[in-house]
């Protein structure tokens, strides 16, 4: 009780004596108009308000509380903090949000305790405060962009969530940045899409995954990885392992695939779905979201290969995406492995630009499907058309006219591959059944 009664008491000195400090190329602002911002950012996604704030600091303008508050936090989180360095390092840097290998000042996290005072009230900052030193366990988001599904222009003025089980839905987001949640990736934008604006989000779907991370906190274990030429040495983790460890907070999926499914959301919706950026997203009015001014976020970036083609995905697809996924899922293994050709060719050629790269990408899609077991390499053409036919189809006519569909797809792929030319101008369109819908089913 005297520690919470020390905290706000400290808080509210520090609040008194507060003062803003800024860059030289910004323009001032008063303490009023940097809390106001502070609350804005907690339930918007407002990039440039975030970066314009990321050249202001607060800044305790009183020597004696200062120096009072930084020995409260010294012995409050003397279990984490290297005090050599003065330095620990909180879980955002486990969870990928971003932060230094080798900790953050503990000066940041007096910094935070403010903010959250500040943004929201004495007593939720407390709260935090309380969390950070008697539990072990904190909840974040892991969010990632996916390439390939996109909201219905009906629905592009709000933002829809799409339940897939419990802690795992699909986010369609909203035109214009200011109706985003405020959990979007602040930056790397010109790293992700050569350009330098949020719009890489208006319209696209996300993936949200609720998870937990732990410990909250950890003391960094430091040594020497340099001498410098100015004769300053510098320090780096002892070791490279990640001491956090994560949680999928799901009962029904705890061991969540987000390749597979992407791969499931392709199969099921005729798109090609890749997840291109992921990122960890703990709420800023907890303390061990601290990652620091200029440091650089660690998330996960794939750069698209080609031109981005994106299609319409609603809440009527999700019972077919949850089948195939628990259907993909539940494979044995090295099922599994062998569908990967055919699965990886298939959304290819969802992906692809030009006709003649489709059809060669259906037809390896094929032959690695209906083929792959078949020693004796003559009469493949018939074979494959045998075996897909065979196999998807249940009376004669529709067999006929299946193998007929499959020669044709084939006639075309071994005119591109050996005379370099289509000899159809008709694009050459496939039915999902055809590849692996009904072999997953059986």
């Amino acid at each position: 009780m005297e520690t919470k009664q020390e905290l706000e008491q400290l808080l509210h000195e520090a609040i008194e004596h507060l003062k803003i400090n800024n860059a030289e190329f910004v323009e001032p602002i008063s303490v009023e108009t940097y809390k106001e911002n502070l609350r804005i950012l907690q339930e918007h996604y407002l990039p440039d308000l975030k970066t314009k704030m990321s050249y202001y600091s607060i800044k305790i303008h009183n020597k004696e509380i200062e120096s009072k508050f930084q020995n409260f936090i010294n012995v409050q989180f003397k279990d984490f903090i290297n005090k050599k360095h003065r330095v620990m390092q909180p879980a955002s840097y486990g969870i990928g949000s971003g932060g230094s290998r080798s900790g953050q000042p503990v000066e940041m996290f007096l910094t935070k305790l403010i903010e959250i005072a500040i943004s929201t009230t004495a007593q939720r900052a407390i709260e935090a405060f309380e969390k950070s030193l008697t539990e072990t366990k904190g909840s974040f988001k892991r969010v990632i962009l996916l390439q390939g599904p996109t909201t219905h222009l009906e629905d592009m003025h709000e933002l829809r969530e799409i339940p897939i089980c419990d802690g795992i839905r699909l986010v369609m987001l909203p035109k214009q940045p200011q109706e985003m949640p405020p959990y979007l990736f602040p930056g790397g934008f010109s790293s992700l899409m050569h350009q330098s604006h949020p719009s890489i989000f208006s319209l696209k779907a996300i993936l949200v995954i609720e998870c937990e991370v732990s410990p909250l906190f950890v003391k960094p274990e430091l040594i020497v990885t340099s001498h410098n030429s100015d004769g300053t040495k510098s320090y780096g983790p002892k070791t490279d392992a990640n001491p956090f460890q994560i949680k999928i907070k799901s009962a029904d999926y705890p061991d969540f695939d987000v390749e597979l499914f992407c791969q499931t959301i392709s199969l099921s919706c005729n798109i090609a779905c890749t997840p291109i950026l992921e990122w960890g997203y703990i709420d800023p009015d907890e303390i061990y979201s601290v990652i620091g001014t200029g440091s650089r976020p660690t998330a996960k970036c794939v750069l698209p290969s080609g031109p981005i083609k994106f299609d319409c995905i609603n809440k009527e697809q999700v019972p077919k995406i949850k089948e195939f996924y628990e259907n993909l899922v539940n494979l044995k293994k090295g099922v599994r492995k062998k569908l990967q050709i055919p699965i990886n060719r298939w959304i290819k050629s969802e992906a692809t630009q030009t006709q003649e790269d489709k059809i060669i990408d259906i037809a390896i899609a094929l032959e690695s499907l209906y083929l792959s077991e078949i020693s004796d390499k003559t009469e493949l053409s018939f074979r494959l058309r045998l075996h897909a036919a065979w196999l998807l189809k249940e009376n004669t006519k529709d067999r006929r006219d299946l193998m007929k569909f499959i020669t044709e797809i084939y006639n075309c792929r071994s005119s591109i591959v050996h005379n370099g030319i289509l000899p159809k101008k008709k694009l050459v369109k496939v039915r999902k059944e055809l590849i692996l819908k009904k072999k997953l089913r059986n």
